[in-house]
């Protein structure tokens, strides 16, 4: 029964490109602290433990959640392992209390444990099944967090404890990127104008020091004038004003302070095994949609201008001489058929092509059968041609399998003594 258990959690969380917040971890681990309570359980506990550390080593987990994991789970031992398949190494490990004991003489029934395994598993799988949106979007590494640090350690410096005083997220979402910067800040400020995110990102908040609430960009009352020390938007700022949004970032900045804005392209698919340039690819993807959906994304094209020019009018119009950007970081996720039709789906591009031609047909009076559904879906006519274009037979092909490439871009600007 264990052993069933054990593979069918392992199963779920195999199916996630990512874990949506440390909470995870700590469910994990308490599944593998139940299973090593009794002594019968000892075989299923060295498989556990050797499967946690591979399925954490594939996923694209940040430091920040591990170390969230480490503190409430007080289990330096085991949890200090899960870096060393990630390479990266152990932050904030020393702060970590002791090892608690284990309960290894405890004789009470197995019964016990497994109902408290069968209710944490159900916690597991309830966390990786992410909206079709999250889940097929990049998680920011931390290397885009340190691209953003180390230009704001330029003009100000960490405390003793290497953190900073304030940080600021506009657009945050359901804070994903507020959860990878936080660590490094003593108080954190994060706001969208959305009720649901910020509603959500309250629900799975786990650090006392952060703080969401509902606001616009263009204007945080609450925020002091010359009080943060590094404000940030991810994804978030081709929705904005540009004018009024950098009037307020300019307020609330400290001297010597930072804005850094994160983005990311739509994902180019490329075989695993490419030699040829992939913005030519890019362009080649982009000319495949297009022919497809015609005004329609045409239309879009024109209302993501900030996007698709890789915020560049963002680095134009900030009002500081002190300004760069970084393109260096690219994330890759590894996707079969089902993962990109599944991201091809979740494109608000995609739904507006689909619900137009739905009113079209309305209008002449036409029924909206399962069969015209199929008729005018573009994803698996889009998918089809990307798998011929790669050598494959057609997107049913076995051996489909290509690597999503998204280019992560950062622009940053510092608050000079003249701004």
């Amino acid at each position: 029964m264990l052993n069933l258990l054990t593979n069918i959690v392992f199963s779920i969380i195999g199916r996630a490109k990512t874990v949506e917040q440390g909470n995870l971890f700590s469910d994990i681990l308490s599944l593998y602290d139940h299973f090593g309570c009794h002594r019968s359980m000892n075989n299923i506990t060295n498989s556990f433990i050797n499967r946690m550390f591979k399925t954490v080593a594939r996923l694209n987990c940040k430091d920040s959640e591990i170390y969230v994991a480490s503190r409430r789970m007080c289990n330096a031992q085991y949890v200090g392992k899960l870096f060393q398949p990630l390479g990266r190494p152990q932050i904030g490990m020393e702060n970590l209390p002791l090892q608690r004991k284990r309960r290894q003489n405890d004789i009470s029934s197995p019964l016990r444990h497994l109902t408290h395994i069968l209710f944490i598993a159900n916690r597991v799988i309830t966390k990786t099944r992410l909206s079709p949106y999250v889940k097929y979007r990049p998680y920011y590494n931390d290397q885009v967090r340190n691209i953003v640090v180390e230009f704001l350690k330029k003009s100000i410096k960490p405390n003793d404890e290497g953190k900073f005083d304030l940080l600021v997220d506009v657009g945050c979402g359901s804070g994903q990127a507020t959860k990878l910067f936080a660590p490094l800040f003593k108080k954190v400020l994060a706001s969208d104008v959305s009720e649901n995110q910020i509603q959500h990102a309250r629900q799975h908040n786990q650090l006392d020091h952060v703080a969401y609430n509902i606001g616009a960009a263009e204007k945080q009352p609450t925020v002091a004038d010359g009080s943060v020390d590094l404000l940030i938007s991810a994804e978030a700022a081709h929705w904005f004003d540009h004018d009024k949004f950098y009037t307020e970032v300019f307020r609330v900045l400290k001297p010597g302070g930072v804005v850094a804005l994160i983005g990311y392209d739509s994902a180019i698919f490329v075989p695993k095994i490419f030699s040829g340039d992939l913005q030519t690819e890019k362009h080649e993807q982009r000319k495949i949609a297009a022919e497809m959906l015609g005004a329609t994304m045409q239309e879009r094209d024109s209302g993501y201008r900030s996007l698709y020019v890789r915020y560049q009018d963002f680095l134009e119009l900030l009002p500081t001489n002190d300004k760069k950007r970084n393109d260096e970081v690219v994330i890759r996720y590894e996707w079969k058929k089902q993962e990109v039709e599944g991201y091809l789906r979740s494109l608000d591009l995609v739904d507006n092509y689909v619900q137009k031609k739905y009113k079209e047909a309305s209008l002449r009076g036409e029924e909206i059968t399962n069969e015209y559904k199929s008729q005018v879906n573009p994803v698996p006519i889009f998918t089809n041609k990307l798998a011929k274009r790669f050598g494959f037979t057609g997107v049913d092909d076995p051996k489909f399998l290509v690597d999503a490439v998204f280019e992560i871009f950062v622009v940053m600007g510092r608050k000079t003594e003249c701004v």
